[in-house]
């Protein structure tokens, strides 16, 4: 037996590897009719809530890796979608913000995205699950 027949006849991994596929579709028909990823959109949700954050502290706040982050902060700093400034208390040390246009291309964003999340809220048991089962991986 391959490798690959293993994997379909045990059928919780072959329904992961779906949702992963499922959930990469999402993201580029969503990128590609609204311009961000749906980290973009994460991230800029996370900065409604914490304006003026370090890169480093979002990153543990929202558990994005903070090189994943860095690049896309990159991104969204080159859309104008967010402000990065030194921080007043150690100008080594850089803040960053959601700006007008930012708030305005993720609410873009969510329009499209509430439908779908509506649809998964029936779901939310085995997702939590499945966070857990990933989260194991640690």
């Amino acid at each position: 037996m391959t490798y690959l027949q293993n994997i379909k006849q045990n059928s919780e991994m072959e329904l992961l590897v779906q949702i992963s596929i499922k959930m990469q579709q999402l993201n580029k028909k969503i990128e590609k009719q609204c311009g961000m990823s749906l980290t973009q959109w994460y991230v800029l949700n996370a900065l409604i809530d914490l304006p003026g954050i370090s890169p480093f502290k979002l990153s543990y706040s929202i558990g994005i890796s903070p090189g994943s982050l860095t690049q896309t902060i990159k991104r969204l700093f080159k859309k104008k979608w967010i402000v990065i400034i030194s921080d007043p208390l150690d100008s080594r040390k850089k803040l960053i913000s959601i700006t007008r246009d930012g708030k305005n291309s993720r609410d873009l964003i969510d329009s499209k995205i509430l439908p779908l999340q509506s649809q998964l809220i029936t779901l939310r048991n085995s997702i939590e699950e499945l966070k857990n089962i990933l989260n194991s991986f640690d």
